[in-house]
């Protein structure tokens, strides 16, 4: 059953691993600019109480000290390469006899993920170097890609990046005003743009040290030398920089640390992405988790797949890191589907179905692909790209508050027309019809009537899907997380935790509705990126 239930990561190596990005972070690794978190036996020590489960809280705030480590469960800490170490600092913030030494070993369920060491940049010889150069080249991302604008600037042309630079290829903090009247752009717009093009502009440089530096203390200028005019204030985009970070797998770097505690210099490590890290044992808690809740949906879901004829089921299933973008690209090769998601979908935003549909697939692969098992993506994609597929028809014909009717009609013909199994098409109906009502219900609610009238859903269609009677526990806790991620991707395309790209490729936050009402269903959340959303209640 380990088999089956493995997360894509584990399934498909050679996907990620043949991509730009990994093989740029691997020439990194290899010149020691970067090391992987779980070859450092990295360690965390802090005076504790003992408690017997302990795991990291990814919801704290990054600041507080010079070592940036109060954001693991809001104690003084430390995280550092050597067991030792760990454990002086522990025995030494011993100050009641409640308190004990503790020390955890940190470890990353991402196997790419990797920390920093940006005083090993000025040891490379000049031919490491240019490798160096090379390699961070491969790694940056898009300026407005990482650093998204606001919804209110959506019909705003944007000019061409060369409006923004000086002859350094940066944008100084003294360019802005000129800037903002040859453009027209206000000065806010100026400065976004810009420190996005700065960091894209800086990380290319090699600027790896300083820009790390300035992230830690939550500084948006640095500054750098230039031949004519001497030191020059340069606005940097610390958005950017955590996409950065989260798309490279970078999820900390080692910082050097004078120990007032230890009296001694020792090497800290700053964890600034701790979605990404925990401890081994609340690791292995939570794969033993998913295992029992998904194993039985899988080996029904792997036994239905190869009696599957459908073209776009295969390609969900083999290309596991498939983008959103291409997903709709594949639908809109079904006949009768060419036009549908270039069409309104109905809501005061004016995204197009296809603009919403990416934005809900976005969210998924962002917060859940890796989460759950590989075997399930195919299916949930396939309810994500379908959940709102009739939507622009009910609105067309001005029947929008039936469209859940649409929804389902149009899903019904969108997969026979793709050679979807029944079984599996009968589930998927199941999920973005009936499951997606109940499950809200239960979100909105939790009463004891919505609580007992979803899990009489879910053990019914789970035990109609996998034709076993009776059904166990946990596989209807697994069909209805499913149900809740569906529903969470959906609401949360309306919040602005999310992001949507328009025609122009441009990413822009999305408003939260009128009055921040989507936004109200959701837990607040000041993480790493911003860009999690939970809902309240659950």
């Amino acid at each position: 059953m380990s088999e089956i239930i493995k997360g894509r990561r584990e399934v498909a190596a050679m996907q990620i691993e043949q991509s730009e990005h990994y093989q740029a972070m691997n020439t990194l690794v290899k010149l020691g600019v970067a090391k992987k978190l779980n070859d450092l036996e990295l360690y965390h020590g802090r005076a504790g109480s003992g408690d017997s489960v302990w795991k990291v809280d990814s919801a704290f705030d990054n600041s507080g000290n010079n070592t940036g480590n109060r954001n693991i469960n809001k104690r003084p800490a430390i995280n550092a390469s050597s067991f030792e170490t760990a454990e002086a600092f522990a025995k030494s913030r011993i100050n009641n006899q409640n308190n004990i030494a503790e020390v955890h070993r940190i470890i990353s369920t991402d196997p790419d993920a990797v920390i920093l060491d940006p005083g090993v940049c000025a040891t490379l010889n000049s031919s490491d170097k240019i490798t160096y150069r090379a390699a961070l080249m491969k790694t940056i991302i898009l300026p407005l890609e990482g650093s998204p604008l606001s919804f209110r600037d959506r019909t705003i042309p944007v000019p061409k990046r060369k409006n923004f630079l000086n002859k350094y290829a940066l944008m100084f903090e003294n360019n802005i005003d000129s800037i903002a009247e040859k453009t027209g752009l206000r000065r806010a717009l100026v400065t976004h743009i810009g420190s996005a093009i700065n960091t894209e502009q800086l990380i290319g440089l090699g600027e790896i040290g300083v820009l790390c530096n300035a992230f830690r203390k939550n500084e948006a200028t640095i500054t750098v030398s230039t031949t004519e005019d001497g030191g020059q204030t340069v606005p940097i985009n610390l958005e950017y920089l955590a996409s950065w970070f989260r798309k490279n797998h970078i999820v900390g770097y080692r910082i050097p640390t004078d120990s007032a505690t230890l009296r001694k210099r020792i090497d800290n490590y700053l964890l600034f992405d701790l979605e990404k890290v925990n401890t081994d044992t609340e690791a292995e808690r939570k794969r033993q988790i998913r295992n029992k809740r998904f194993g039985s949906i899988c080996i029904g879901t792997t036994e239905k797949m190869k009696k599957d004829h459908s073209k776009i089921m295969e390609i969900l299933a083999t290309n596991l890191y498939i983008s959103p973008k291409e997903i709709i690209e594949l639908a809109e090769q079904t006949p009768g589907f060419e036009n549908v998601f270039k069409e309104d979908a109905g809501n005061w935003e004016k995204f197009t179905l296809g603009e919403h549909t990416e934005t809900v697939l976005q969210f998924f692969d962002d917060n859940y692909a890796d989460s759950i098992p590989a075997a399930m993506l195919p299916i949930m994609r396939m309810a994500l790209l379908t959940h709102d597929i009739g939507k622009s028809r009910a609105v067309k014909l001005g029947d929008k508050k039936n469209q859940e009717h649409y929804n389902i009609a149009d899903a019904r013909r969108f997969m026979r027309m793709n050679g979807v199994n029944k079984d599996t098409a009968n589930l998927i109906i199941a999920m973005i019809g009936q499951g997606k009502d109940y499950v809200f219900n239960y979100i909105m609610y939790k009463n004891q009537s919505s609580a007992e009238q979803l899990n009489r859903f879910c053990e019914n269609t789970i035990q109609s899907y996998l034709g076993i009677s009776p059904t166990d526990r946990e596989s209807v806790k697994g069909f209805r997380n499913m149900l809740k991620i569906l529903q969470t991707c959906d609401s949360a395309a309306y919040t602005t935790m999310s992001t949507t790209r328009k025609a122009n490729g441009i990413r822009y936050w999305n408003s939260g509705g009128h009055k921040g009402n989507f936004n109200a269903s959701f837990e607040p959340y000041h993480g790493f990126t911003g860009r999690r959303a939970r809902f309240k209640r659950t």
